[in-house]
């Protein structure tokens, strides 16, 4: 059984994936150690989408100025940052979900359907090949530019 089930905690509201398929009897007492309340079932991105344009639609979102949302972007990529360098893991997977959540809403605002980006983005990078030089993925097109610069 492969499910993958995301983690609530009572404390501070804090998501985190965990794989069903790894021996339960070692997670649920580490989750209840952690605080954890409630699980429920993870969803896929295209249900994440549709379920973030629903709920952005009620909330009167999706017909605003895509410059504000923007701006959400880069609050939360901040934040990301912040929790990222400070190592703290809860506030990492918060602000992380947190940012595909404001993406997830100015794709909308600018009429772009986010399911249609991602395969995109998948498709262009699926059989990419390169190298990777100090932590960074380098195109091998990019690699072949400076061979020649």
């Amino acid at each position: 059984m492969d499910f993958a089930y995301r983690a609530m905690s009572e404390d501070d509201g804090v998501i985190e994936s965990v794989s069903l398929d790894v021996k339960l009897m070692r997670i649920i007492p580490d989750l209840r150690k952690r605080g954890v309340s409630r699980m429920t079932k993870q969803i896929n991105f295209e249900e994440f989408t549709n379920n973030l344009a629903n709920w952005a639609k009620e909330r009167n979102l999706l017909n605003k100025d895509p410059h504000i949302q923007f701006i959400k972007i880069v609050e939360e990529l901040g934040e990301t940052s912040a929790a990222y360098n400070k190592q703290k893991h809860t506030e990492l997977v918060d602000s992380i979900g947190d940012l595909l959540v404001t993406i997830v809403i100015f794709a909308h605002q600018v009429g772009i359907d986010p399911q249609e980006a991602y395969n995109y983005a998948w498709s262009q990078i699926a059989n990419r090949k390169g190298k990777t030089i100090d932590g960074v993925f380098i195109k091998e097109a990019d690699l072949k530019g400076e061979e020649n610069g």
